[in-house]
């Protein structure tokens, strides 16, 4: 019999099994006194389980704050099904709580993120709100559902109202909704995203370096496995395995991998030392795969290889205009688009590349192609002194994924398949071996992909 007293009620049950025990965790399954049986868990806070308890803990008040703030925003309204526990099947995530919201044959697929949930987990429920979305759909053959329900903390609903235009509402009708600690809750549309942030830099031309600096920049780029490209700050950078080692211009040059420093002629030979360092671990064949210079950043050695084989993604890239790193155009915390191309006939490609599953790869390719498609039609490419001596189309880019083929996640094609249809989209499997060659193992027809996400989802 355990028996347990606090400053609250007290607990009596009857311990009828004990799980298997883990590090700091006794899992319980105990006879309530309607002859019912529940599982209970003592955990010892100081061995880090309280960490878990805790986050559960929050998640079961905040699905109580839920249940109180539906009832009152739709009293004609039943939430059915709250929960947030994870669905790995479904890949669902256990950061937000979802269910539906019924009235008699209609419904809302609902997702919400908690109070104190961060910016990027809110920035990320939209991804896991469509899943839920079309497993609710897949799953609802006799309701009508009216769409999906994405309730978030007071003023954190900014990214998912400027990605919602740009969804299929036939797929993904959505409602959005907005609540502070009080449990006050608000409807949020298009209207109130906030502005699109659109610092795009000036592009500077390369430089011509002078004196020990061109000797030096000439002998790095005739080491194997170093490559050099012009950065739109005015810079050439000299990369192995796409790590910026060395950064070079007319009178200055500057080495290392996480920070500038100086080099002088008396000190150069610091950088041919980290040339040759990389050159041993960032490579095909190292000594240690498991080396982390081997593993860090495989998107960016993935850039360079793509640069050095422009074609293999699409045989009408301008392979002088490719553009790498392009810094801000994605907003607050959104990183920097991989790399930014050129067709022939003057109409922009945003290419997505990832080395790993992703998810979140759709979601944020979308911020990328919003802030793209906007700087073309306003012409601020030109304006800022990108793709000198071309015509940039104002019309909406491309967007291009290219990952390994074995590394695209399940719920890619779905997640496509909810994009407008006004945004066209090449999904590109890439050969396992891509550090040593890159090959196109399959590609599919330009909103093929979302075509086909029915019948992948469905197996």
């Amino acid at each position: 019999m355990l028996e347990i007293w606090g400053e609250g009620p007290g607990l009596v049950r009857r311990i009828v099994e004990t799980g298997v025990a883990g590090p700091g965790r006794l899992p319980l399954k105990a006879r309530t006194f309607g002859a019912g049986e529940i599982t209970l868990e003592i955990v010892d806070k100081a061995a880090g389980g309280a960490r878990r308890l805790n986050r559960l803990d929050g998640m079961g008040r905040f699905t109580k704050f839920l249940t109180r703030l539906l009832a009152r925003e739709f009293p004609l309204h039943r939430p059915s099904g709250l929960t947030a526990s994870p669905d790995l099947r479904r890949s669902l995530s256990s950061s937000y709580v979802r269910g539906v919201l019924k009235k008699g044959a209609d419904s809302w697929a609902l997702i919400a993120a908690p109070l104190e949930a961060s910016a990027e987990v809110c920035d990320q429920m939209l991804t896991y709100g469509l899943l839920w979305l079309h497993d609710v759909r897949s799953r609802a053959r006799d309701r009508h559902l009216a769409g999906l329900l994405l309730l978030l903390p007071e003023g954190r609903a900014g990214v998912t109202l400027q990605r919602i235009p740009w969804l299929d509402v036939a797929f993904a009708p959505c409602r959005v909704m907005e609540f502070d600690r009080n449990g006050a809750a608000r409807s949020r549309d298009v209207h109130d995203a906030p502005p699109l942030e659109l610092a795009l830099p000036v592009c500077v031309a390369p430089p011509t370096p002078e004196g020990w600096v061109r000797e030096c920049a000439e002998e790095l780029a005739r080491l194997p496995g170093v490559a050099w490209r012009a950065r739109p700050d005015g810079l050439l950078s000299f990369d192995v395995g796409g790590l910026s080692f060395a950064r070079v211009g007319v009178r200055t040059l500057t080495y290392g991998l996480e920070s500038d420093q100086a080099a002088t002629p008396k000190s150069v030979g610091r950088v041919f030392g980290l040339a040759e360092h990389l050159r041993r671990f960032r490579d095909v064949d190292p000594p240690d795969r498991a080396h982390p210079l081997y593993l860090h950043r495989p998107e960016a050695w993935l850039a360079q290889k793509v640069r050095e084989a422009p074609h293999s993604l699409s045989a009408s890239i301008v392979a002088e205009s490719i553009y790498s790193g392009v810094p801000a155009i994605a907003g607050r915390d959104r990183g920097i688009l991989d790399l930014l191309a050129m067709d022939v006939d003057g109409s922009l490609l945003v290419v997505e590349l990832k080395a790993t599953e992703d998810i979140h790869l759709p979601m944020q390719s979308l911020d990328y192609w919003i802030r793209v498609r906007t700087l073309a039609r306003e012409g601020a490419f030109a304006a800022k002194g990108y793709f000198p001596g071309r015509t940039v189309s104002a019309d909406a880019p491309r967007l291009i994924f290219a990952a390994p083929s074995l590394h695209y996640h399940p719920q890619t094609d779905l997640l496509v398949r909810a994009l407008s249809k006004e945004i066209s989209v090449e999904r590109i499997g890439l050969g396992s071996d891509w550090r040593r060659r890159v090959s196109v193992e399959f590609r599919t027809p330009e909103r093929f992909a979302g075509a086909a996400a029915t019948e992948t989802s469905e197996l």
